[in-house]
């Protein structure tokens, strides 16, 4: 049993070496469990593991929707663009990081080197790269893979992250780190928790926490916006652009 459970990851890297991003990922899916999780999620997964940019591509209208995000269909007969499907396959990989066992067959099959990968790849998408720092972040809830996603590089790449000015980037980045940092910070943050403040190592002791609930149709960087940023031409040539916020908790401060 063992040796044959060593040669199918031979056969598999094997398999890698031979394949583009897109069917990399496809691999990394068809080796996780099909079973015993939401059937939606199953759906998804199955679909992502047949179709690929091609057969896509010859399917007409609808909408893909995950998690409640939508991913459109390509109405025409052209192929669809492999960052679509690159990411189409992420969300299905983003439900499965929330499985802890499913974590272990991620690492245990390459994972986090061929996400490392996609990302260093895909820096003119930020949906996939926000992608990637969700499973990372979720996979960082297990403290067995800590020295693998540190050994895999993500440690600079969060860190570089959570410097950005976009919320849902640097906020998916600073959970992934305050997961992985087991020295100074002693809670652990689940999918749809995020760390807004302090964000960074502090020796100031925490006197409060403060939580920010969203409502059933809500979510956790929709509901917090100040608005939506349509103006007009006077108003874009006063640059109130400059003062909008993206999430009002993360700049709000006490008076």
């Amino acid at each position: 049993l063992v040796l044959e459970d060593m040669l199918t990851e031979v056969v598999f890297v094997c398999l890698l070496q031979m394949c583009s991003l897109e069917e990399e990922l496809r691999l990394l899916l068809a080796a996780l469990p099909q079973t015993g999780f939401d059937p939606c999620v199953q759906y998804f997964t199955s679909l992502a593991l047949r179709e690929n940019s091609q057969t896509i591509a010859a399917q007409k209208g609808g909408l893909w929707c995950f998690g409640g995000n939508g991913l459109p269909y390509c109405e025409s007969l052209s192929a669809v663009p492999a960052d679509t499907v690159e990411l189409f396959c992420l969300q299905a990989l983003v439900q499965h990081s929330k499985i802890p066992t499913h974590c272990d067959k991620i690492e245990s099959h390459g994972g986090l080197q061929l996400l490392q990968k996609l990302y260093q790849l895909r820096k003119d998408s930020a949906k996939i790269q926000r992608s990637i720092i969700h499973i990372i972040g979720n996979m960082a809830l297990d403290e067995r893979l800590h020295s693998s996603i540190c050994h895999a590089g993500w440690v600079s790449v969060l860190a570089e992250v959570m410097k950005s000015q976009r919320i849902m980037d640097s906020s998916h980045a600073a959970r992934a780190l305050a997961n992985l940092d087991r020295e100074t910070v002693h809670e652990k943050y689940p999918d749809g928790v995020y760390l807004l403040h302090p964000q960074c190592r502090s020796s100031q002791p925490i006197k409060a926490d403060v939580l920010f609930v969203h409502g059933l149709l809500g979510a956790a960087f929709k509901t917090w916006r100040q608005q939506d940023i349509e103006q007009s031409a006077d108003e874009k040539e006063l640059d109130v652009e400059d003062e909008y916020s993206e999430c009002w908790p993360k700049v709000w401060r006490l008076s």
